[in-house]
């Protein structure tokens, strides 16, 4: 599910695409890594756009927690991409209402 289809939107417009981006910037501009990271698993998400690379910090570091690592490997840049293909959405958290998960258990 896309984020315009989550907003009932059929059409993207400018207006739409530019709090998109604000929303990503504020949120990456809130966050740092908070656990110790592996340099090649810091090395793939420093080639991110500084406009998410902190958004991307959060959900990998929440899979590496919710699946007991104490440090962030290319295992876990891994899985969460692999996680954000299949589900088509970036929230991984189960607990997140952006996850999509709370429709699926209830």
């Amino acid at each position: 599910m896309t984020i315009a289809a989550q907003n009932g939107l059929a059409e993207i417009d400018t207006a739409f695409v530019e709090k998109i981006l604000n929303v990503f910037q504020a949120g990456s501009a809130k966050t740092s890594e908070s656990m110790p990271w592996e340099p090649a698993a810091r090395e793939r998400i420093e080639r991110a756009p500084d406009i998410v690379r902190g958004m991307l910090v959060r959900e990998i570091e929440g899979w590496a927690r919710r699946n007991g690592k104490e440090r962030v490997t290319g295992e876990a840049v891994d899985a969460a991409k692999r996680l954000w293909q299949e589900r088509g959405m970036f929230h991984l958290d189960p607990d997140d209402p952006r996850s999509g998960e709370q429709e699926k258990s209830s």
